[in-house]
């Protein structure tokens, strides 16, 4: 198995609702819940990764 190094966060509304995004593995096996992030890229570091992360991609309603 590859290592692969990430960086995820806690993102909490002022509700105290905490975003959380649910993979569900294929065939409908596996669920697991994870907070948004995802892996690094090149040489960034785990904060500059996660504010990648988080300024792109899905954008909630």
């Amino acid at each position: 198995m590859r290592l692969r190094h990430s960086a995820r966060g806690l993102v909490v509304d002022d509700q105290s609702r905490l975003l959380l995004y649910r993979f569900i593995a294929p065939g409908g096996g596996l669920t697991v819940w994870c907070p948004p992030g995802g892996g690094l890229e090149g040489d960034e570091t785990p904060p500059e990764a996660l504010a990648r992360e988080l300024d792109g991609g899905d954008r909630l309603a």
